[in-house]
């Protein structure tokens, strides 16, 4: 018996980053660009998933946002190192409330930052994502 060549290929995992932006108002998700009015609060939901049938061992994440263009600190998501098992999701969330001044945010997610681990596809680990709140009422 011919041993199949799809069965001699390594398969690596494969991990994935998305942030999803939820108004806390309406409980809903709103697109990238979305531009809301004050008073308002959005959830930054930034998740990594393993999509594969292996363990991905452990990877650093990393979640930074901008507000008008100057980054916020103490970081949403600072440096986490996590291990994630076949499907396995995992996720953070952090909150930005509107003032009574417009602002423009920006949320990036890195995932798999500084990892060893090879993986089926590695531009899947880079998420970006913009909300802005318009002004006061």
């Amino acid at each position: 018996m011919i041993p199949s060549k799809i069965h001699d290929m390594p398969e690596f995992p494969d991990t994935y980053a998305w942030i999803k932006l939820i108004d806390q108002d309406k409980g809903k998700a709103v697109p990238s660009g979305s531009i809301l009015c004050h008073p308002s609060s959005v959830t930054i939901r930034f998740v990594v998933a393993n999509n594969s049938n292996q363990p991905a061992g452990e990877i650093a994440v990393m979640g930074v946002l901008y507000k008008d263009d100057v980054k916020v600190v103490p970081s949403p998501l600072p440096i986490t190192w996590i291990k994630l098992q076949t499907n396995q999701l995992w996720k953070h969330e952090y909150t930005v409330t509107s003032t009574k001044e417009a602002s423009e945010f920006r949320a990036t997610l890195f995932g798999g930052v500084g990892s060893s681990i090879t993986e089926e596809d590695e531009k899947n680990n880079i998420f970006n994502t913009k909300f802005s709140f318009s002004a006061a009422r």
